[in-house]
C-alpha cells in the first residue's frame, strides 16, 4: 500500500484513462479526489468504486479552465485529505479537424483545456505543497501526438507538445520545493480489443490501420497507462526522476514499422 493515506487529485477522472488511474491509486491505499466537469459520469464511477469496496474516493465537479473552480474544490476537501500530495492531469480535449477548417474558438478550446487547465491545476497544487512544506509529485498527460504529427491534429498536437515542455520547465521551477514533475505520453489506448470481423466502417478501418503501425502489434490498455502514472508518482520507485516524458505507446513513438511504395516495401536506404 505504497500510497497509503496520501491524497491524489485526478483531473478528467470520468474519462477512460482517468478512471483506470483512480482505481489503481485507490487500490494502492490513496485517498482519491476525482475532479471532472461531467457530473453524471463522475457520480457513476465514484459509486462503482465504492461498491467495489474502495471507500476513500471523493468526486468533485469542476472546470480545470477556472482557477476559482480548482481552488473551490481544494478548499472543500476534508482536513485529513490536505494537502493533495499527488496530481495527475488527465483532463484533455481531443479534436481532429482539417487545418483550414479550425475556427478560432475551437483552437482556444483545445488550448484552454489541455494547456491552461494543466497550468492552473499544477500551480494550485504546487502552491499548496510549497506552503505546507510537503514534497509531492505531478504527472501530466502528454500524447504521442506531441511527437508524431498526423493530418487534422495541428491544435491537439501543438497543445500536447506544450504540455511536454510545460512539464520539463516545471520540473526545474519546482525542484527546490521537492516537487517532482513528469508526464506520460500514451499512444492509442482502447477499452476493448479490436474485432477484425467487424463491418468495415471508417472507425474500424482507422483502428486497424493504427494497430498495424504499432511495433508491439496492439493498442494499449488503460491499466497499462495507469501503471506508468503510478510509477512516476511513486517516491520509492521514481524519487530521482523529474522532467521526464515517458512514452507508453507500444513503440509507436519510435517511427513507422514499414513504409510501402507501389504495393511493396521500400529498401532500407529509402526509409525515413
Amino acid at each position: 500500500m505504497e500510497f497509503n493515506d496520501l491524497t491524489v487529485m485526478i483531473t478528467g477522472a470520468a474519462g477512460l484513462l482517468g478512471r483506470a488511474s483512480a482505481r489503481s491509486f485507490a487500490q494502492a491505499g490513496a485517498r482519491v479526489l476525482l475532479f471532472d466537469c461531467d457530473p453524471s459520469g463522475l457520480d457513476n464511477y465514484v459509486r462503482s468504486l465504492k461498491e467495489a469496496g474502495l471507500e476513500r474516493v471523493l468526486g468533485m465537479v469542476g472546470d480545470v479552465r477556472s482557477a476559482s473552480s480548482i481552488q473551490s474544490a481544494l478548499a472543500t476537501l476534508p482536513a485529513a485529505w490536505r494537502p493533495v500530495r499527488i496530481l495527475v492531469n488527465f483532463a484533455g480535449f481531443p479534436k481532429n479537424t482539417p487545418f483550414l477548417e479550425i475556427s478560432e474558438s475551437e483552437w482556444n478550446e483545445v488550448f484552454d483545456v489541455n494547456v491552461k487547465g494543466t497550468f492552473l491545476t499544477c500551480q494550485a497544487i504546487a502552491n499548496n505543497l510549497a506552503e505546507s512544506g510537503c514534497s509531492g509529485a505531478i504527472v501530466n498527460i502528454s500524447s504521442i501526438a506531441a511527437m508524431s504529427a498526423r493530418p487534422g491534429s495541428v491544435h491537439y498536437s501543438a497543445s500536447k507538445a506544450a504540455v511536454s515542455m510545460l512539464t520539463e520547465t516545471l520540473a526545474l521551477d519546482l525542484a527546490p520545493y521537492n516537487i517532482r514533475v513528469n508526464a506520460v505520453a500514451p499512444g492509442v489506448v482502447l477499452d476493448r480489443v479490436i474485432d477484425q470481423s467487424e463491418a468495415d466502417s471508417l472507425t474500424n478501418r482507422y483502428e486497424r490501420e493504427t494497430v498495424s503501425a504499432v511495433p508491439l502489434g496492439r493498442t494499449g490498455d488503460p491499466a497499462e497507462v495507469a501503471e506508468a502514472v503510478l510509477f512516476l508518482a511513486s517516491e520509492r520507485r521514481a524519487g530521482w526522476i523529474t522532467g521526464t516524458v515517458l512514452s507508453v505507446t507500444g513503440g509507436m513513438h519510435c517511427g513507422r514499422t514499414t513504409q510501402s511504395v507501389g504495393g511493396s516495401l521500400t529498401s532500407e536506404e529509402d526509409h525515413c
